[in-house]
């Protein structure tokens, strides 16, 4: 098991965290739906810390994506004003309350820098053509996601040096990657399936399968580019 507060970004920071090697698939992204809670699922999302039970370790945090939906969280967790955590295990929910165990991940998130502004993350990015313009307007690109690996190579030769994941952003392990290179803060720019909405497409709207793209890349941007964004999807 590796220890996350070795990587380069976050060494100085105090505390600990379980890091998850196991690739569950079955994580509730950003906006946690508190509604939709179910007792053993796992789930993710960015807290304020409100109180830290050193002795019980049993804290009291509260939801970034839904402001005054206060959190228990049982377990070790990193010291830090905000935390972010991905595979949380869902013990109870009313009150909701959250597990840190062995599958869990959580990271502190840092002080925005405005620079930090500048950093750009490309989710469905295919062949990066969205943040090709974007490095043109100034700004840096950290990291480009798509499900398809084939767009790999081309996003690699015109991104040289850029991390390049190839996965499902529902995927647990995609989030811990992005967390792993310090994507706390900074701009999305995606590429989602436009055949649902579009009028030369289909028309099906969000009963279209390829339409999760965007709820998925609203939710995902929220994990890992923590600012004070709430999104809301609305079929």
């Amino acid at each position: 098991m590796t220890n996350i507060f070795q990587e380069p970004w976050l060494r100085g920071f105090p505390g600990s965290g379980a890091v998850l090697t196991d690739p569950l698939k079955v994580c509730l992204l950003g906006a946690m739906d508190v509604g939709s809670l179910v007792v053993g699922q796992r789930t993710c999302c960015v807290m304020s810390i409100i109180c830290v039970d050193s002795e019980g370790m049993r804290h009291l945090a509260q939801s970034n994506d839904r402001r005054g939906t206060k959190i228990w969280v049982k377990g070790h967790i990193p010291i830090g004003a905000t935390v972010t955590g991905v595979d949380l295990l869902v013990t109870s929910v009313n009150p909701v309350e959250v597990e840190v165990d062995s599958k869990s991940f959580l990271v502190p998130v840092p002080t925005c820098d405005r620079n930090d502004l500048f950093r750009v993350l490309d989710l469905c990015s295919g062949l990066g053509g969205f943040s090709y313009a974007a490095v043109k307007a100034g700004f840096s690109v950290r990291a480009g996601v798509d499900q398809n690996g084939l767009w790999r190579k081309l996003f690699e030769s015109i991104h040289e040096g850029v991390h390049f994941i190839a996965g499902d952003l529902v995927d647990s392990v995609v989030l811990q990657e992005l967390l792993r290179l310090g994507l706390f803060h900074g701009t999305v720019c995606s590429g989602i399936a436009c055949q649902p909405h579009s009028i030369l497409g289909d028309r099906r709207g969000m009963d279209d399968p390829r339409a999760q793209s965007l709820p998925k890349n609203t939710a995902g941007g929220m994990v890992v580019t923590v600012g004070r964004s709430h999104p809301r999807m609305h079929p």
